[in-house]
């Protein structure tokens, strides 16, 4: 069970509010000063829940970051047809990009082979 007592008595409603519309399927129950949540054992449906969850979670990530990569390369090419920077300030973004990306793919790759040993 995780007890919360914030030190406003008056944010009680609003965090026993949170916690039940946050959709994780905990119900908790207040008396005024402190909000009580009693945490299910977990069973395999919870687990199963809860890694859908993360995966929703992970893949609304993962697209904010390819939409701000895009917005990057958009505003470098703008910058560039624009005449503001010159080809060599271009190409230096262009490689901070894929430098980014390549490190992305590199740790991706470390952490299968980790997975692997085990």
């Amino acid at each position: 069970m995780i007890v919360v007592s914030p030190w406003d008595p008056s944010a009680v409603p609003l965090i026993d509010k949170a916690i039940r519309t946050s959709d994780l399927g905990l119900n908790p129950t207040n008396d005024g000063k402190v909000v009580r949540v009693p945490i299910p054992g977990l069973t395999e449906d919870r687990r199963k829940d809860i890694v859908k969850q993360l995966h929703k979670i992970l893949e609304n990530h993962r697209t904010a970051v390819r939409n701000i990569r895009r917005d990057l390369k958009e505003a470098i090419e703008k910058l560039e047809k624009e005449k503001k920077i010159s080809e060599d300030e271009k190409k230096r973004g262009w490689t901070s990009w894929r430098n980014c990306r390549r490190r992305k793919r590199r740790r991706s790759r470390i952490s299968a082979r980790r997975k692997k040993k085990r």
